[in-house]
């Protein structure tokens, strides 16, 4: 469960949670849960709702310790296996999208966006793809 700590209540239980963490850490602006499990993969969760945002698999054993980079957009992983993983964890379509817009600065076209990003389906495309 995630606690609020000013009042002792519980705020969320994360959502795809099988009691198998191994180790947990908050994004450095506090809005995602990463978290390390004995299945080989790191959950990620939103903080607040507890809503599961993502699963990342790739460790062959169970992963032993997560730590979010300064930027909150990068997870490393240590697991039993032996192996350091770093993973890109964006949160949805729309901030990576605004980031890809801010490398090439300029919006992309809708058929850019079909032919280059392989995201997930959130519903409609903004109608501009890039934040200014």
């Amino acid at each position: 469960r995630l606690w609020d700590t000013a009042t002792g209540a519980a705020r969320a239980t994360p959502a795809g949670t099988r009691r198998d963490a191994r180790s947990l850490a908050f994004s450095p602006d506090g809005r995602m849960v990463a978290g390390g499990d004995r299945d080989g993969t790191v959950r990620l969760w939103d903080a607040t709702t507890g809503l599961q945002l993502s699963v990342l698999a790739g460790h062959e054993g169970p992963v032993w310790s997560v730590a979010f980079g300064p930027d909150g957009h990068t997870v490393a992983s240590g697991g039993e296996d032996g192996t350091l993983r770093l993973w890109s964890v964006l949160r949805g379509t729309g901030e990576a999208v605004d980031r890809i817009c801010r490398a090439v600065r300029r919006d992309l076209s809708r058929e850019e966006r079909d032919r280059y990003l392989n995201v997930p389906d959130e519903g409609e495309w903004p109608r501009r793809a890039c934040a200014r």
